[in-house]
């Protein structure tokens, strides 16, 4: 495909998201509304003039304009666009994981000089990782299914938390000892 159907495709994407913004938000203004104050005519009430005009209006331009020089500023400095926007969208609960998980493969993968041993130990992370988030993936469906049937096996604990982060950590140390076994023979 050519390029300037791409960059078509973003403009339509960035004006929809513009236009989004001028007709979503906390207070429910109706889409007619909306579109008269865009043109200038009167409305019922005189309250969505100001939202619109001066609320959502200059939201939608600050963002336009902050979301492009921050994409420029990231293209630039050799960050890819994607993580970082993942890791904007992304909760806090789900994404400390993915920190954690990143750094014990930077750490896992930069213990030795040679590159190739580096990269089986990544690879034996990889494989590892992925077996971790199948298995959890079937325990969810798992507890999905007990929970459908009424079983009712969530104990009140107090110690529950410190346990779940004790696991946690003794998760990564497992991690970093099985890669760190990695051979350029596996």
């Amino acid at each position: 495909m050519k390029p300037y159907f791409y960059i078509g495709g973003l403009l339509f994407l960035a004006l929809c998201l513009f236009i989004g913004n001028l007709f979503w938000g906390s207070v429910s203004i109706p889409a007619s509304a909306v579109w008269d104050i865009c043109l200038g005519n009167e409305v019922e009430k005189s309250s969505w003039s100001y939202i619109v005009l001066q609320s959502r209006f200059p939201q939608a331009v600050t963002a336009f304009f902050a979301g492009a020089a921050l994409a420029l500023i990231l293209t630039m400095i050799g960050v890819p666009a994607l993580a970082f926007a993942l890791g904007m969208f992304i909760p806090l609960d789900l994404n400390t994981p993915l920190l954690i998980g990143g750094l014990v493969s930077w750490y896992v993968g930069t213990r030795s000089k040679d590159e190739n041993v580096n990269k089986a130990r990544r690879e034996r992370g990889t494989l590892i990782a992925s077996g971790f988030i199948a298995g959890g993936a079937l325990m969810g469906v798992i507890s999905a299914i007990l929970k459908y049937c009424g079983a009712d096996w969530f104990i009140t604990w107090s110690g529950a938390e410190v346990l779940a982060v004790v696991m946690y950590i003794l998760i990564i140390l497992y991690f970093i000892y099985d890669s760190m076994k990695a051979k350029l023979t596996d």
